[in-house]
């Protein structure tokens, strides 16, 4: 049964080998040829795999790679490394990685609607949004306000601005 091998983690900003290899991954190319040919969609093109080798291994930063290059190599470090960890290491953004490997990209988190952050009447937020919008407050958040406004003049800060007052009339 073959070891087991745990993730290679970024220390310092190099990569830690994978347990078990003195010299850290190793890409299986002949010697003969460091250098393959790859088909894109622009075409051919030359990857040089000893500098993406050595781009994996920490020896050298991703910048010395062309962008085939660092597609190669980061689509051989996505099976170890976590996606956000893989484009720090080549010097890609996320939104390349995402057009690269999509399968691979964290959810993207949705901003919500301003009506769904609407401020709650009866805080200090209340207030202000009532303010913002141009429109007359409603009794709960001028009692709301009247009553930050005291703790203001007492303590000279205001509560937080999404709690429910205390003492509210």
């Amino acid at each position: 049964m073959p070891a087991r091998h745990r993730r290679p983690a970024v220390i310092g900003g190099t990569l830690r080998p994978i347990p078990g290899s003195e010299n850290g991954p190793r890409i299986h190319h002949p010697q003969t040829a460091p250098t393959v040919w790859m088909a894109t969609r622009e075409g051919l093109t030359a990857v040089d795999v000893i500098a993406v080798e050595r781009v994996i291994t920490g020896k050298d930063r991703g910048l010395i790679l062309t962008m085939d290059e660092r597609r190669y190599a980061a689509h051989l470090m996505l099976a170890h490394l976590p996606y956000t960890v893989v484009a720090r290491h080549l010097g890609v953004s996320a939104a390349t990685m995402r057009d690269w490997f999509p399968h691979h990209a964290p959810p993207v988190k949705h901003r919500t609607s301003p009506a769904a952050r609407r401020a709650v009447c009866g805080t200090l937020r209340g207030y202000r949004s009532h303010r913002y919008q141009r429109e007359p407050a409603c009794r709960a958040c001028k009692d709301a306000y009247a009553t930050a406004d005291r703790h203001y003049r007492a303590h000279g800060t205001y509560p937080s601005p999404t709690a429910p007052l205390a003492g509210a009339r």
